[in-house]
């Protein structure tokens, strides 16, 4: 038996081991750590004080959840831990926002799922129907791997038509983006618009 990735394999980049440690170790006992990132955007690296609050896997890019101790607001924020160059752990506790829980975090578009062209929409386009045109070729897959558990098809003589429930995410544009040619048109009008803009800036 052996078991094939459906996207491009990517070697996972290098972690600070030390770091990686301290980062589980300080999340397991819920204490706060000084941390030295440098950000995507930059090139030198910065120190922070942080409150850790859950890891997260994305492929082979591991997550912090964590917020920064010097923002009232307790934002959430994502931090990549091939980037902490090192991490001590503090004496004190972290603080969690009390409202906060993972699985919502992640169904509102948490880890940059979600898309600026739908935050307009109710619950930001989550649960949303779709009609998705393929060429025949292209659409056949989803024929037998459904995008939805109230899926429905419609054969023509060229074509092939999904109707299916869906929360409108970042993910989903690029998804339909893979099919390129194969992809004849998208309604909401809206989730069109976001498959046909490759220019968008997403982040």
């Amino acid at each position: 038996m052996r078991i094939e990735p459906a996207t491009q394999p990517l070697i996972a980049p290098h972690i600070d081991l030390d770091s990686k440690d301290n980062i589980y170790h300080a999340l397991f006992y819920q204490l706060q750590i000084k941390a030295c990132y440098t950000r995507s955007d930059k090139s030198q690296a910065s120190e922070y004080l942080l409150n850790p609050i859950a890891i997260i896997q994305r492929g082979v890019i591991i997550y912090l959840l964590a917020t920064r101790t010097d923002d009232p607001n307790f934002t959430i924020r994502t931090f990549a831990l091939h980037r902490f160059a090192s991490v001590d752990i503090l004496e004190s506790a972290a603080q969690t926002p009390e409202s906060f829980q993972l699985d919502t975090y992640l169904d509102a578009g948490g880890m940059g799922f979600s898309h600026p062209l739908f935050g307009d929409l109710p619950n930001h386009g989550k649960n949303t129907a779709i009609e998705l045109q393929f060429t025949k070729q292209a659409g056949k897959s989803l024929t037998e791997s459904k995008l939805s558990d109230d899926q429905t098809v419609t054969l023509d003589d060229d074509t092939l038509t999904i109707q299916a429930t869906v929360n409108l995410t970042s993910q989903l544009v690029w998804w339909l983006r893979g099919f390129g040619n194969g992809l004849l048109n998208a309604k909401p009008e809206l989730l069109h618009q976001a498959v046909l803009d490759k220019f968008f800036d997403h982040k």
